[in-house]
């Protein structure tokens, strides 16, 4: 019988796909060749869960960062990332920290500035302060094949890095940097990927502060197929940060607990021609309903049927 590195190349690829995370990395570990390849399995799909134990400790999303910074050729392997939280934090408006070593730091901030991402400097300071917003944003940055992007909501509402970020790539400047991701084969974003997010406290979802441009950015990504977010409102009316978008390929789209009105609900609709699924989750203070009943705003949602005709 022969050995396993001498498998049909083709053959061992079919195997290894069917083993789990645990025999993977025990295979690696055996010869140089199945530690080459088995990478591309073992970093497909990266999950993690934070927690406020993780808070005291180097937790493993710090390793894998150094691992990537070390050997940047394990990005290209990435194509799903899955972060989500405890649910004892999705109420608090606490950022996320974690403890970074000053080796990390260092590493990540001679690599950002090879970018020309404008806020470096406010993701230094951020860093320094083991903010896991600063660790997310860099750590998407390095990955040019990712395909599937889940962070749940109880991470995603305190951050602001991520959203300043991703609003970089699909800028103009960014789209020409060839030090950060493009984002080009992201096909599926979920902003509300916390198991039991349904139990969270709704008013805190209405209450987020984080960017909306963090939200409306992912809609400059062509590539993307499934857009699954919580959508907030902006005070001073809806309006696209950047020429109108047009999401030739978007087909399921799911706003949840969302203040989003009518006529923004009308201007995203226009930008997803081809959507088959759209789910609209409508939440809404009752002192405001009851105020658009008096001045007279509720029939705006009569309107509802017409802009999903369009």
């Amino acid at each position: 019988m022969p050995a396993l590195p001498n498998v049909p190349p083709e053959l061992l690829l079919h195997v290894l796909q069917f083993l789990s995370t645990a025999d993977l990395a025990s295979l690696s570990k055996t010869s140089s060749l199945l530690h080459t390849t088995t990478e591309s399995f073992l970093y497909r799909s990266i999950s993690w869960t934070f927690d406020q134990e993780e808070t005291y400790q180097r937790p493993s999303i710090c390793l894998f960062l150094r691992s990537l910074l070390e050997q940047p050729s394990l990005a290209s392997h990435v194509r799903k990332i899955h972060f989500h939280s405890d649910s004892s934090w999705y109420n608090s408006d606490d950022p996320y920290k974690i403890r970074l070593s000053k080796d990390d730091r260092r590493l990540i901030w001679r690599t950002m500035k090879q970018t020309h991402f404008e806020h470096c400097t406010e993701l230094k300071r951020a860093l320094r302060d083991g903010s896991l917003d600063a660790v997310t944003a860099f750590l998407l940055s390095r990955l040019h094949n990712l395909e599937i992007l889940e962070i749940g909501y109880g991470l995603i509402r305190t951050s602001s890095l991520l959203g300043l970020m991703l609003t970089y790539v699909v800028s103009g400047p960014g789209q020409e940097d060839e030090n950060v991701s493009s984002f080009r084969r992201l096909r599926d974003v979920r902003y509300s990927a916390d198991k039991d997010y349904e139990s969270l406290n709704r008013a805190s979802y209405h209450s987020s502060q984080h960017s909306f441009k963090q939200v409306t950015s992912l809609f400059y990504i062509p590539s993307l197929e499934t857009i699954d977010i919580v959508l907030p409102e902006p005070k001073q009316g809806f309006v696209w940060p950047y020429p109108d978008p047009c999401l030739l390929n978007l087909i399921t789209l799911r706003l949840r607990h969302s203040e989003a009105s009518i006529s923004t609900l009308e201007k995203i609709l226009n930008a997803t021609p081809i959507l088959s699924t759209v789910q609209y989750d409508f939440v809404q203070n009752v002192d405001k309903i009851d105020q658009s009943y008096v001045n007279g705003s509720w029939n705006e949602w009569g309107q509802l049927t017409e802009v999903l005709r369009m």
